[in-house]
């Protein structure tokens, strides 16, 4: 991936995800209201009026353990442009890990869906070559 697609890609994801933070603070600071009560937002539709109460506590603290999830999680693993992750893992890399391992290498994990059982994908590279 370019530099550009990378850096496009980086900016992109901390931006939704800082944004979801940035509105689900700015909401929370914004509550007049500290338990439940009868005041409504001053609509109605069908005889239903909505209610002007405050996000749960525990649904709030759902919304802020996701988005350090998801900045944890982009930390360790690839999801940021080129950033490989501080753990360095890739699916190619599980590919290889798994192929070492006996009798796993099948033609399911193969990169080629065309390989048959008897063929195997050294000899593929050494006929290439």
């Amino acid at each position: 991936m370019s530099a550009f697609w990378s850096a496009w890609v980086t900016v992109i994801t901390l931006a939704v995800i800082f944004g979801c933070a940035w509105l689900l603070l700015a909401t929370r600071k914004n509550e007049t209201f500290k338990e439940t009560t009868d005041t409504t937002m001053g609509h109605e539709f069908d005889g239903i009026e909505e209610y002007d109460n405050p996000l749960p506590q525990w649904w709030f603290y759902l919304f802020v353990t996701t988005v350090i999830f998801g900045l944890g999680y982009l930390l360790l693993y690839p999801g940021l442009g080129n950033f490989n992750g501080l753990l360095g893992w890739s699916s190619h890399g599980q590919w290889r890990r798994r192929c070492n391992m006996p009798r796993r290498c099948t033609r399911r994990y193969s990169p080629n869906m065309r390989l048959s059982p008897s063929r195997s994908y050294s000899s593929l590279k050494t006929k290439a070559a």
